[in-house]
């Protein structure tokens, strides 16, 4: 599926919201239950949780995506006036280890409803610099109204980290990122320190995607310059701070600016700005949904989404205002000793 519009260019008329209006970020899954208390409608708020990947791997630099979507009860309550539904207070999510202490808390400092989105590294608040310590927590998703009205939704995340390993390049830890690095196969991320982030990665149409009529490896980097094809022309990028979206709740669909859905791009994606002239451009780097190459952008595996969420709460939480982006193919000389 192609993760672009008919011409592989964005509009830059951003509606999407960009990660960062929550405190922390956070993730999880399994099967999970809902709980009212005392509001006395059959309606309920929670809609759409997910939690991906359901297993932390810490030494392969993970995180996980809680995401949800926050309803309005008015809007779908039989007989329930809009103008008389309270206002919501409080949107949390908690991760409680297996004697109820709380060890992550992340509050949403816009409580309306909408699609939310957190991303969590397995870290305990004030100790994060520790390893993050193997075990099965649950999580607790929680939306209040101004009278009280409580609903809770509840799951279960598992995090794996035998060796101890500690989170690195670990997001909100103050360090710069120095720079992102795309070869045609790894997207690699590494900050100030020298901790680095590899995920498997491809741009242009693979030759089985639907919209590749040619059937052709559009990913050889000597289709750089075919428009809506062709693999990321080679040069200098730039991510801006803020950079990274989420998509709207249009019409109970999740939309990013250029209506394309979360089903062909993915839950979140970092907008790739091009300096200069260029031929191309209105990249992104997301998710490679069905594993069958994008018509330009940066798409990650499938398999490596954990590892994707990792470098977008980077993204979201770089303390830097810019991070530079180089695309270079390896030579065909190269190529050859590989």
């Amino acid at each position: 599926m192609v993760k672009a519009d008919s011409n592989g260019h964005m509009s830059l008329r951003w509606r999407a919201r960009p990660i960062g209006r929550f405190v922390g970020l956070a993730g999880f899954a399994i099967p999970g239950v809902l709980a009212g208390c005392g509001t006395g409608e059959t309606a309920s708020w929670i809609s759409q949780f997910e939690i991906a990947p359901a297993v932390i791997r810490v030494a392969e630099q993970e995180s996980a995506r809680i995401s949800f979507v926050v309803r309005d009860r008015a809007a779908n309550a039989a007989g329930f006036a809009r103008d008389l539904s309270p206002p919501l207070r409080t949107i949390t999510a908690r991760v409680v280890d297996p004697d109820a202490n709380v060890l992550r808390s992340f509050v949403w400092r816009e409580p309306a409803p909408g699609y939310k989105v957190a991303l969590w590294d397995g870290t305990v608040t004030g100790k994060r610099s520790l390893p993050p310590v193997t075990g099965t927590y649950q999580v607790s998703i929680e939306v209040t109204d101004a009278r009280g009205h409580t609903e809770r939704a509840v799951r279960r995340i598992r995090v794996v980290n035998p060796l101890g390993a500690p989170v690195g390049p670990r997001p909100q830890s103050g360090v710069a990122l120095r720079s992102l690095e795309f070869d045609g196969s790894h997207l690699v991320l590494t900050d100030a320190r020298g901790d680095r982030l590899s995920v498997r990665a491809v741009s242009g149409l693979k030759p089985h995607n639907p919209h590749n009529d040619d059937r052709i490896d559009y990913t050889q980097p000597l289709y750089q310059f075919a428009s809506d094809r062709g693999p990321i022309p080679e040069r200098e990028y730039v991510i801006i701070r803020h950079s990274v979206q989420q998509p709207e709740l249009v019409d109970g669909v999740l939309l990013f600016p250029s209506g394309a859905s979360v089903k062909e791009w993915g839950p979140m994606r970092a907008l790739i700005r091009s300096e200069g002239a260029t031929s191309r451009s209105g990249f992104f780097v997301h998710l490679d949904v069905e594993n069958d190459g994008t018509a330009g952008c940066i798409g990650v595996h499938p398999d490596d989404e954990g590892k994707l969420n990792h470098i977008m709460s980077l993204l979201a939480w770089m303390p830097n205002e810019r991070l530079d982006l180089t695309v270079r193919y390896p030579s065909p000389s190269r190529l050859a000793l590989r």
